[in-house]
Parts: C-alpha cells; sequence; structure tokens
C-alpha cells in the first residue's frame, strides 16, 4: 500500500481545541516537486505586525520571493491569514495560494462590518496575481 503525506506543515497544540491557529503562527508548505519552500511568518514592519510568504530553495535556502502586491510599487500583500500557504499541483502552475481577508481581521472588527475572503495567488517571483473568492 501507499501512504501519501500532505506537504504543508500545520504547527499542532495539544491545547489547541478550537482548531484555529495563533495569529502569529508559521505555518510552511513544500512545492509539490519538492524544489522549494513556502514559509508564512508574522514580522513586524513599521511597528504594525504584517504576514509575509517566503519562498526558499531547498537545498540552499536562498529566498527566492517575498510576496509583494502586483502594482510594481513593491508594497506588500495585507491582511493575509494565519493558514499555511499552498502549491499548485505539479504540472498545474507555479503559483501559490494564500487566504486574505478584505480588511485587518480583529473581533471587534469581525462584528461591525462584512468581512470577505479570497484566496491571493503569489507568481514564483512573489508577485501577487489575481485572486478567487470565497
Amino acid at each position: 500500500s501507499e501512504v501519501r503525506l500532505d506537504p504543508c506543515l500545520f504547527p499542532s497544540h495539544a491545547d489547541n481545541t478550537d482548531g484555529y491557529l495563533h495569529p502569529n503562527a508559521i505555518t510552511l508548505c513544500w512545492r509539490p516537486d519538492s524544489s522549494s519552500l513556502a514559509v508564512s511568518t508574522m514580522d513586524n514592519v513599521n511597528t504594525k505586525p504584517l504576514r509575509r510568504i517566503r519562498t526558499y530553495h531547498r537545498t540552499t535556502l536562498q529566498i527566492l520571493s517575498l510576496s509583494k502586491e502586483e502594482d510594481g510599487a513593491g508594497r506588500d500583500v495585507p491582511n493575509l491569514l494565519p493558514v499555511a500557504p499552498t502549491w499548485a499541483p505539479a504540472g498545474c502552475s507555479h503559483y501559490v495560494g494564500a487566504v486574505q481577508s478584505s480588511r485587518p481581521l480583529n473581533m471587534k472588527s469581525a462584528r461591525a462590518r462584512q468581512v470577505s475572503m479570497q484566496v491571493a495567488f503569489m507568481e514564483p517571483n512573489g508577485l501577487r496575481h489575481r485572486e478567487c473568492k470565497i
């Protein structure tokens, strides 16, 4: 028989019974051909928390890309959620998918206004390229 493991690793917490990841969780996912690794981390940028996705080369750990907006301004992609990035299946494309909200999430904003979610796609060079509403 064959065993297939999910290449995306999620942190596990014995005391986490609600199924949600901590907002500062670090998650990662190997590309299906194992040539690179996508890592989602929470960084402190200009004293504000910001989630970023970096991709690294598998053997050298050289950084290949950092998530940025596609408009060429060099802005970071806002409102990425602490969900593991996911590579498109082998032979499909080289995009990395990440869940993004329409505005920063906190308990106050979630109750006061409707928040929409989408999957944002990052190209191999790290630029955000399109989205799919969920």
